[in-house]
């Protein structure tokens, strides 16, 4: 790595999140302020990160998550990582009091997300959708995770049924959406497949012999159900999910999922890395108070409590008026008696005010 004496560069590259925030939030440094929440801080900085050829290394007093000591010098942005290194040099064991927090490049580098891609998401199970979208044989809905085309499909057993939304001619998506068909046609050359996903006709191929010793009907993938949702594993399986998340769904019962209804869905583009997302997700509702002030003025923060499960965890929170935030505005129709914040491994998110449900 290239190393240079400049020190009037605009942002820094360190070697923790817990450092990024703490060094981009000094007095004086573009874009800082006392009040600055930590989420801020960091997006700033990626964005800052992919505009400036240089970065700065400043000095932290916080510990790192290496064996070394901080860092004062600059560096160049133009080098690759060993997610493979690293990780061996993470100290993953120590007491949550000494506890680091993961070094920036796992939340910023190609290198350590592509590992996340074979590693973490391709060996579990993900959620793409819910049981409401499959009524009536042949009602189907399509998307792709990581680069993974998949379209899911009720078929004339009330069966879900996924697959890879791939002809298998020239790799063109057979399908696109939501809707109902009786088949998938290929746009590209009209190769038809049924909703098992077999291959029933593909035009002028008939005299092709080689074509009859292939199999060339679409290419399966797990799916599984787990109260109204429906996940795909785009591996190989080897844990049900059911038994996964079985003491999960015995803390639901006290908000039974049978009577919840569909009513809108909103998308939101948020430009992080997908861990940021989970980390915020996961603090307890430690920045409620600072970022949700309306709904901290409606949760009794003090009977917070968490509950962790293998691949699970839950945190829970009694509702009412409160002195933790504004308590102006009355959420009280909107939250019910009590919240549950459920995050299942690795990133799906529920979120249980009362009668609503949002993921």
């Amino acid at each position: 790595m290239k190393r240079s004496k400049q020190t009037t560069l605009a942002a820094c590259e360190l070697e923790n999140c817990h450092t990024i925030v703490q060094a981009f939030c000094r007095p004086g440094m573009p874009g800082s302020s006392a009040t600055a929440s930590s989420m801020d801080c960091v997006l700033r900085l990626a964005r800052l990160w992919a505009t400036n050829k240089n970065v700065l290394l400043v000095h932290s007093p916080g510990k790192t998550g290496f064996p070394h000591g901080p860092v004062t010098e600059a560096c160049s942005m133009k080098h690759n990582i060993n997610p493979a290194e690293e990780i061996r040099r993470f100290r993953a064991n120590d007491p949550i009091e000494n506890a680091a927090t993961p070094p920036a490049s796992w939340y910023t580098s190609n290198e350590f997300l592509d590992l996340e891609k074979n590693s973490v998401f391709q060996n579990q199970w993900l959620f793409v959708g819910r049981q409401d979208q499959l009524r009536e044989p042949g009602d189907y809905f399509s998307g792709a995770f990581m680069g993974w085309p998949y379209v899911v499909v009720l078929d004339e057993g009330n069966v879900p049924r996924a697959f890879f939304n791939v002809c298998s001619h020239h790799g063109t998506c057979v399908a696109s959406g939501e809707g109902t068909a009786e088949q998938f046609v290929c746009p590209y050359h009209g190769w038809t497949y049924d909703r098992q996903g077999t291959l029933i006709q593909a035009p002028l191929a008939g005299a092709l012999q080689s074509l009859k010793q292939r199999n060339l009907d679409l290419k399966p993938i797990p799916v599984s159900q787990w109260g109204p949702f429906i996940a795909l594993h785009f591996g190989t399986p080897s844990r049900s999910l059911e038994s996964d998340l079985a003491d999960l769904l015995d803390a639901f019962l006290a908000h039974p999922f049978k009577n919840i209804q569909f009513v809108r869905r909103v998308t939101y583009s948020i430009d992080c890395n997908w861990k940021v997302f989970v980390d915020n997700f996961l603090d307890g509702g430690y920045h409620v108070s600072h970022v949700h002030p309306g709904l901290a003025g409606q949760l009794k923060l003090a009977s917070y409590t968490r509950t962790l499960g293998e691949r699970w965890s839950m945190q829970s929170c009694g509702t009412g008026s409160s002195s933790n935030g504004d308590a102006s505005e009355d959420f009280s129709e909107r939250i019910g008696q009590h919240a549950d914040y459920a995050w299942i491994y690795p990133n799906f998110m529920i979120n249980r005010y009362g009668p609503w449900m949002d993921t």
